[in-house]
């Protein structure tokens, strides 16, 4: 694949801030890659430009990549690292980085699915994505991770916590787990709009209920009464994005306004999970330096998974060594924290070879690329955590449904 010209240029995230998109064109055919941002960052995560340092970032990669041909994802990352060896991408900015090389996998697929040019080159030829002898699909479906409740930096109103999510397995039919899922959510608003009087239901960065409740512990309570009803509590449990830097300051932790040691805030987690029955996972439940809290909760709750994002930030070392000491049994994968393809998909093996379930997932400032789900469906991801059933987070439920079923 000869690369004959590459192009940035500014375009309007889910937020309607600006964000940035990447073009990467061959002899016959062009390709874009809208990037993502975050508004909850780790420490670690790789650095965003604006569009003017993004542009001259463009033309010093001009001067390395075109009229050159790359056979690979790996080769053509490879250059990008030659450009930016710095962890972080330092001197031509993540964003710029990873825009090029989804660019260039979405180019190098041509009339593949992207999935299955990255399934071959970093996790082999599989057979899971083939149909079973009796004629039923048997490719690993992943968990949807859908948030329905939001608060911390994704909202306005007075949670702490930053994600209420319901975790749904996919089961034998991604469409119908889709279907329960939407059934939900509408349910949800009717609930929360007739015990809050409300006409219209505030909403959040990613789709999820933006309202304020009693207390951190009551949105728990109403998803758990929720699934109950429409028994569904065999098929959908609830996960918890605490994103707990925002509301750590030094040793301490803040809940309500009220000051917490580390120890005490594992006990509210402990009792959240005592009291529903439902709750599955954690993610970030303390902050990114407090190794200690990761390790303490897991060892005492073993039956439940706690995930790793500001921690880990989608980076191979990290994630293998948070594994090693025990401070995770999951981890984010997202793309835009590390910088290519290429890293992306080491950590992913970094997580498979620590038998760590892995979830690929959006940013709250999302595009209307979909590229996340090829990464899940060509790595067999345990879950993907896309937001809620609802507005442009929609396009990312409806590319399950073409990849999965």
């Amino acid at each position: 694949m000869i690369i004959r010209d590459i192009q940035v240029r500014e375009i309007f995230d889910s937020r309607a801030d600006i964000t940035l998109e990447f073009e990467v064109a061959g002899d016959k055919a062009r390709a874009c890659a809208g990037i993502p941002a975050g508004r909850s960052r780790g420490g670690n995560e790789v650095i965003t430009v604006d569009y003017g340092r993004a542009k001259s970032s463009i033309d010093k990669a001009r001067k390395k990549l075109i009229g050159k041909s790359f056979s690979s994802i790996k080769s053509f990352d490879e250059a990008l690292k030659e450009l930016d060896n710095t962890r972080r991408k330092e001197k031509i900015g993540g964003n710029v980085a990873l825009g090029l090389s989804v660019a260039f996998t979405k180019l190098l697929a041509g009339e593949k699915e992207p999935w299955e040019v990255i399934q071959k080159e970093f996790f082999g030829a599989r057979k899971s994505h083939e149909s079973g002898t009796n004629g039923t699909n048997t490719r690993k479906q992943p968990a949807i991770f859908a948030n329905f409740i939001e608060g911390g930096a994704h909202a306005k109103n007075n949670l702490d916590i930053q994600e209420y999510l319901v975790v749904a397995e996919s089961g034998k039919s991604i469409r119908d787990t889709i279907k329960k899922l939407i059934t939900l959510y509408r349910k949800l608003h009717l609930q929360i709009e007739k015990s809050h009087r409300l006409h219209t239901i505030p909403i959040g960065d990613e789709g999820g209920i933006d309202e304020n409740f009693r207390d951190n512990f009551k949105p728990i309570q109403i998803l758990t009464k929720l699934i109950k009803s429409e028994k569904l509590e065999r098929e959908f449990k609830i996960g918890l994005d605490a994103a707990a830097n925002h509301f750590q300051k030094g040793k301490e932790y803040t809940l309500k306004g009220k000051k917490l040691e580390r120890k005490e805030l594992q006990e509210i987690y402990k009792t959240y999970k005592d009291e529903t029955g439902l709750l599955y996972s954690i993610e970030d439940p303390f902050g990114e330096k407090d190794e200690d809290g990761f390790r303490e909760l897991q060892a005492e709750c073993e039956d439940l998974l706690i995930i790793g994002d500001d921690i880990t930030t989608t980076d191979p070392e990290t994630i293998e060594r948070a594994a090693k000491e025990k401070l995770i049994t999951g981890v984010i994968i997202k793309p835009n924290q590390i910088g290519t393809v290429t890293e992306t998909c080491e950590a992913i093996q970094a997580a498979k070879n620590n038998n760590l379930k892995f979830v690929i997932s959006h940013r709250a400032g999302e595009t209307e690329g979909v590229f996340i789900i090829q990464l899940a469906r060509a790595s067999s991801a345990d879950g993907v955590k896309i937001g809620a059933p609802y507005r442009e987070r929609i396009d990312k439920y409806n590319e399950l449904l073409r990849l999965y079923e």
